[in-house]
Formats: structure tokens, C-alpha cells, sequence
């Protein structure tokens, strides 16, 4: 009887630490993921601000 507890102990045990495994690794992807995507937005904003600024100066430049 305490073979079979041992046994289904040590099996409870290999499934709960292979599931903290694999959610612990989908969490660094999608906070990689997420952390990708917010510099990607930042760094669209940045060049559409400079080209808004370019298309400004290029304008003011064509009426003189």
C-alpha cells in the first residue's frame, strides 16, 4: 500500500512540475511578445512625427 502512495506521489509531483514548466514558459513568450510590440508602436509614432514635421517644413518652404 505505501509502494502504490509512493508511486502515485512521485507521479503527481512530475505532472505539477511539468505544467509550472510549461506555464512559465508561455509567460516569458507573451511578455516577450508584448514588450516587441509596444517598441514597434513607440518607433511608428517617432517616424510619423518626423515626417509630419518634414511635410511641414517642405510646405512652408514652397510658399516662399
Amino acid at each position: 500500500m505505501e509502494n502504490g502512495f509512493k508511486k502515485f506521489a512521485k507521479g503527481m509531483f512530475a505532472i505539477f512540475t511539468i505544467k509550472l514548466l510549461l506555464v512559465g514558459i508561455i509567460f516569458v513568450i507573451q511578455s516577450c511578445q508584448t514588450d516587441n510590440e509596444i517598441f514597434e508602436n513607440s518607433e511608428q509614432q517617432i517616424a510619423l512625427n518626423k515626417f509630419e514635421s518634414l511635410a511641414k517644413k517642405q510646405r512652408l518652404d514652397l510658399k516662399v
